[in-house]
């Protein structure tokens, strides 16, 4: 039995006597509203319960374990937390059965699981492109502090994807760079998320946020994924730690870049 970090949530897997795959769930203090408590999924629906009944169904291994997850990040947050775990249980029960899949195989798995599992299995900086099965590795090295806050509300993914299809015909998609370059890594314009042109108008405070993180001095202030959260990038630990002040009511987390 031995826990597993990811972005936050922490993931404990426990081999089992009965032919079960057991998936349980806590909120931490910090999530524990009534909100994120009646999002809480039940084992079958949850991805992690869903990634290890995918793994089994492949090897054919006996299901028997039991996996508890302490959750840290909000639900519908757009920070890849159902997807981050996912990927961490595919990659667990491969190393607890001593690998019986390639890194190619868990690839392929993770594509029938979500659009992003695949990225997580890499556990590092990455271009993703198609349907968020190809990957290409690159380098990200930022020595800035990133300042994560979430308003806590949801935002649901499939509603951010159908009314970006509405109001977006065409995007302009850029070249792919085999690595981010110090210019490009301070280049404002460099950093964008093309959900803000959807989610802002119809969530005005996040946008209003964004604002009051680079008048508090953030380099670059973007939406995370579909939302909810928004990430603010900072110098130094005290400029964002001064920021978070900003929002006593929202949940935050300040965190050294990669």
């Amino acid at each position: 039995m031995f826990p597993l970090k990811t972005t936050g949530d922490i993931l404990t897997f426990k081999p089992i006597l009965s032919p079960n795959i057991n998936v349980s769930l806590t909120l931490s203090k910090k999530i524990q509203t009534p909100l994120f408590k009646k999002l809480i999924p039940s084992s079958k629906n949850n991805l992690v319960w869903k990634a290890a009944h995918l793994f089994y169904k492949t090897t054919h291994l006996k299901p028997a374990i039991a996996i508890h997850i302490e959750k840290n990040i909000p639900f519908g947050a757009g920070l890849g937390g159902g997807s981050s775990n996912a990927a961490a249980t595919l990659l667990t029960l491969n190393r607890l059965y001593k690998y019986p899949l390639s890194l190619k195989k868990l690839h392929a798995l993770s594509t029938q699981l979500g659009s992003d599992v695949s990225f997580f299995l890499y556990q590092k900086s990455a271009f993703v492109s198609g349907k968020g099965d190809k990957i290409k590795l690159t380098l990200l090295k930022l020595k800035h502090w990133i300042l994560l806050l979430n308003p806590r509300f949801t935002i649901s993914t499939p509603w951010a994807y159908q009314r970006w299809d509405e109001l977006t015909s065409s995007l302009e998609t850029p070249a792919f760079r085999p690595s981010l370059t110090k210019k490009s890594r301070n280049a404002k314009n460099y950093w964008k998320n093309d959900f803000e042109k959807v989610v802002f108008p119809a969530y005005p405070i996040l946008e209003k946020a964004k604002e009051i993180l680079l008048k508090a001095g953030a380099h670059t202030a973007r939406l995370t994924g579909s939302g909810s959260s928004l990430y603010g990038v900072f110098k130094s630990f005290k400029s964002a730690q001064k920021a978070a002040k900003e929002f006593k009511h929202w949940i935050y987390w300040i965190e050294r870049g990669p």
